[in-house]
């Protein structure tokens, strides 16, 4: 992949499909990729199976004049080609399949949500709380509205730890949120950490805060749930999980993000009890029984 979009890579691509021929192709993550693979697997003869990774998948482009307008437009024209063409479409919430019907008039073949390993970390919940923050650090992820939370709440809590986990980048942008974090004594920013670090840091937090403008499902939503860590999130509750089964909060402005993230590290019962039905949920639904639906599909 090059900086400016996947489509770069459409001959490289096309020509190692063609050298494999496979029968079946299983894609993720909406792409120039999706286009290439469904544009293969038409002329091959082939069966493709793709997957909405996030709602903007399954959304019209967003125009917004900038120097790389040209390139996101071509990339989100291959997109909309894969969309179209592909054999079999898996979406990961009833939102992206409401989405890819209102506007590709396609239904998906099948609802399967993300899904993760059971849990192996011993889960140490203690005295101060501790409140995580883990995504790639990217403009739509907001971190800096977490950055406000933390200096605001530490003022008003003792020992009270706000960690700070992503992948950081060289833009101006990115320079200033970490030169605010690294001058900020109440953050402990820990950069980008594999996803068993993820899980352990997980293990011995007690709220997960997501400031996100939009998502698909994050996958760290199940990793927290699964090690009995309430979500609180500010916007982004696929299909409504978190408030129909109270395994969180979500806030639709800051003061409210800031009010349940000070409710829950003020009431260690109630962040215990919503912890407690996090992991039980988590566990019924997005295990890796829903791996063996996707392979079902693939078996065709």
């Amino acid at each position: 992949m090059t900086r400016y979009g996947d489509f770069f890579d459409a001959p490289s691509l096309y020509s190692l499909l063609r050298d494999v021929r496979p029968d079946v192709i299983y894609q993720t993550v909406g792409s120039a990729y999706t286009g290439v693979t469904a544009f293969y697997a038409r002329r091959a003869g082939a069966r493709m199976v793709w997957q909405i990774a996030s709602d903007v998948d399954v959304e019209p482009f967003k125009g917004g004049l900038s120097l790389n307008y040209p390139f996101r437009y071509m990339e989100k024209k291959l997109l909309e080609y894969g969309v179209r063409n592909t054999t079999q479409i898996i979406a990961q919430t009833r939102i992206q399949e409401e989405l890819l019907y209102r506007h590709y008039r396609r239904r998906a073949d099948a609802i399967i949500p993300n899904f993760h390993p059971l849990p192996k970390e011993p889960l140490s919940k203690g005295l101060p709380s501790t409140v995580a923050w883990v995504a790639n650090m990217k403009p739509l992820k907001r971190p800096e509205i977490f950055i406000q939370l933390a200096q605001d709440l530490h003022r008003e809590t003792k020992g009270a730890r706000f960690l700070v986990v992503g992948r950081g980048g060289e833009s101006e942008w990115h320079r200033e949120i970490l030169k605010t974090m690294s001058t900020s004594p109440c953050i402990e920013y820990l950069g980008e950490c594999s996803q068993d670090k993820v899980n352990a840091l997980l293990a011995q937090s007690d709220i997960l805060v997501n400031t996100s403008e939009y998502e698909g499902f994050p996958n760290t939503f199940i990793q927290a749930w699964m090690r009995k860590v309430p979500v609180i999130s500010m916007g982004v509750d696929p299909d409504g999980v978190i408030q129909s089964n109270r395994i969180g909060y979500v806030a639709k402005t800051y003061d409210q993000l800031r009010d349940a993230v000070r409710r829950l590290m003020d009431d260690r019962d109630l962040r215990t009890e919503m912890g407690e039905r996090a992991r039980d949920f988590a566990l019924k639904n997005y295990s890796e029984r829903n791996a063996q639906e996707i392979i079902r599909i693939l078996e065709g």
